[in-house]
């Protein structure tokens, strides 16, 4: 029960006839919040317009928990109207503590308000003004291109093509997030942890890259394919330092060449569509007929396409 349905707790004066026992433990500043108080809170106070949970989003958070990542961040943040508490910041938060099964320590804050106009105020400021950071934000931050001998163009590539192999090849967004891949796509430290063992396979793909066109170069390091890229790079390295680098420059490639037929394919498709994200099957299937020594006059991406990267561990088989 929220703010906008209690009103058996407030007379017609606006006065308070009974106070939820919880509400007399809210303070200001630090504050450990168990499961009860969490589960009260969401129960007796939640924003009655508030954003249907996520619950990837509490599985990150829980997830963070367990594994000591957590820090204090933005508030819990309260609406005071009438003496009555609304939380109107921190729901997903509040649900994690539920799925930790623990104690987690908080900044607290609480806004008096003068109406219930306010309360919505207060709430719409924090729904639309919360974002989270870029990618490029992040690797800003953490310098992952100093320390491991990268440009920031192939640290920016690496880290974002990590979310595609995480997530099974399939390219990430709000509907296509695969369950077990949540973690290392949502917790920085998670994410650049993944990234640790494709490092050489990156400074190999920025060799290869040199004297790229220009028009390529970042077509190249859209995550769809670089991730292909990586995986190639990774399990047949000179074969695919050979593919990249006549991808890249396109100098002199035959018509049926798989890399020019690939280089034409690159400029033209919408690389976001399809199952797997049309980036990696195109790319995916350029490499095999490269690899395999077949010529190739076009680039057909079929529907439920089962993904085959020749040489590597994705070979088109589950389990």
């Amino acid at each position: 029960m929220n703010l906008f349905h209690r009103s058996a707790d407030i007379n017609s004066h606006g006065n308070i006839r009974s106070i939820r026992t919880w509400e007399a433990d809210i303070r200001e500043g630090r504050m450990a919040i168990g499961p009860d108080l969490a589960a009260s809170i969401l129960k007796e106070a939640n924003y009655s317009g508030q954003r249907k949970v996520e619950q990837r989003d509490v599985g990150v958070y829980a997830e963070m928990m367990r594994r000591g990542l957590w820090e204090l961040s933005d508030p819990i943040t309260f609406a005071k109207l009438n003496g009555n508490l609304t939380l109107v910041n921190g729901q997903h938060r509040l649900q994690a503590v539920i799925a930790f099964g623990r104690e987690v320590e908080f900044r607290v804050a609480v806004n008096l308000c003068s109406t219930p106009e306010e309360v919505r105020a207060l709430y719409y400021r924090f729904d639309t003004v919360m974002r989270v950071r870029s990618n490029q934000q992040i690797l800003n931050a953490i310098d992952l291109a100093a320390t491991h001998g990268v440009s920031k163009g192939i640290a920016a590539a690496t880290y974002g093509a990590i979310g595609v192999i995480a997530n099974g090849f399939t390219v990430p967004n709000n509907y296509t997030v695969k369950t077990e891949a949540v973690a290392k796509l949502r917790i920085v430290d998670l994410r650049v942890e993944a990234c640790e063992p494709w490092w050489p396979a990156a400074r190999r793909i920025e060799e290869a890259l040199k004297g790229a066109q220009t028009d390529l170069k970042p077509r190249i390091l859209r995550g769809s394919t670089f991730a292909v890229a990586l995986m190639t790079m990774r399990y047949q390295e000179a074969k695919a330092f050979d593919f990249w680098r006549g991808t890249a420059r396109n100098d002199g490639l035959k018509r049926n060449d798989p890399r020019h037929v690939f280089v034409r394919d690159l400029t033209a498709r919408d690389v976001s569509s399809g199952a797997h994200g049309q980036g990696v099957v195109a790319a995916a299937l350029a490499w095999n007929a490269w690899f395999e020594g077949r010529s190739l006059s076009i680039i057909k991406v079929p529907q439920n396409h089962v993904l085959r990267i020749a040489g590597t561990p994705v070979n088109g088989r589950k389990g």
